[in-house]
């Protein structure tokens, strides 16, 4: 028997030769394993949990699941930290800074965009500048602004809401916002009275 049922040399051999034979073995066999596919060898495979175990992984993953922000969330809330106005400010004045760049160094009589900036500066003296603002309001679609209301003094309420120009001036209300003012108000009065009563018995 030349050689052993594992693919060894059989008999007495020296250690040299033992240990390179051996090296040639684990070689050989790195090598197979190496070309063998890997759904055969299970390379790679996620390890399989079962029972308990599995539940907890299970749980731990639907928590983990919850508390990942969607990419779209994470989009919105690094434009609403910068706060949406700046951001749309600052796109707008990258592109009017671009677009005057693309413009020629020189600015001549025929400068489109200069015309109508100077005909849009409004001057103090200019007789017609009141009827051109209203053309330009009626143009736009603004809303009609009405007049403030000048009548007696307004009963407060907590907005700090002040009545329409039309107000007669009756109050029609239930009492409910006098009586939400003043609850404050007649509460310190009555802990005060309450710490002086106190104060007389003692």
């Amino acid at each position: 028997m030349t050689k052993t049922l594992d693919g060894k040399r059989a008999g007495l051999q020296q250690a040299r030769d033992l240990k390179t034979e051996l090296e040639e073995i684990r070689n050989k066999e790195k090598k197979m394993f190496e070309k063998m596919d890997t759904a055969v060898s299970g390379r790679f495979a996620e390890t399989k949990v079962r029972g308990r175990l599995a539940e907890a992984e299970a749980k731990k993953a639907a928590e983990k699941e919850k508390k990942e922000v969607p990419e779209e969330i994470k989009r919105k809330f690094e434009t609403w930290n910068k706060g949406v106005k700046q951001v749309k400010n600052s796109i707008a004045q990258l592109e009017d800074n671009l677009y005057e760049m693309s413009k020629p160094l020189t600015r001549t009589e025929n400068d489109v965009d200069r015309d109508a900036m100077l005909r849009d500066q409004e001057r103090e003296e200019d007789p017609m500048a009141a009827y051109m603002r209203k053309k330009k309001e009626k143009k736009q679609g603004k809303v009609k602004k009405f007049p403030r209301y000048t009548g007696p003094q307004p009963p407060p309420n907590r907005f700090g809401i002040w009545p329409g120009y039309r107000w007669d001036g009756v109050v029609r209300t239930n009492g409910f916002e006098t009586k939400l003012l003043t609850k404050d108000i007649r509460k310190n009065v009555e802990e005060i009275e309450a710490y002086k009563m106190n104060l007389d018995c003692e």
